[in-house]
């Protein structure tokens, strides 16, 4: 049993599966799938998730990436440290 192509995808079928898809929302702990609209956590699917992220913020598995500024160190008279463990030798 073929389905005609016409009836799959057409306009009103593909609009209303395509409102279902942007309606639902991925938990980014998780990644369990839930409709936004029922979550009192946002983005997050449950407070349980959202305190999870929460920890891994203040447990620092998460960080922000910092790319240092050579020429704003030097203004700021910051000079990074040197290790010279290997002159000991």
């Amino acid at each position: 049993m073929l389905c005609d192509q016409r009836e799959i995808f057409s306009p009103g079928r593909v609009t209303r599966r395509v409102a279902i898809i942007a309606a639902a929302m991925q938990c980014p702990v998780c990644h369990r799938v839930f409709q936004p609209e029922q979550s009192k956590a946002m983005p997050f699917c449950s407070p349980r998730c959202r305190e999870i992220d929460l920890g891994r913020w203040l447990g620092e598995e998460y960080r922000v990436p910092i790319e240092p500024d050579d020429e704003e160190d030097e203004e700021s008279g910051y000079a990074p440290r040197v290790d010279d463990d290997d002159d000991d030798e």
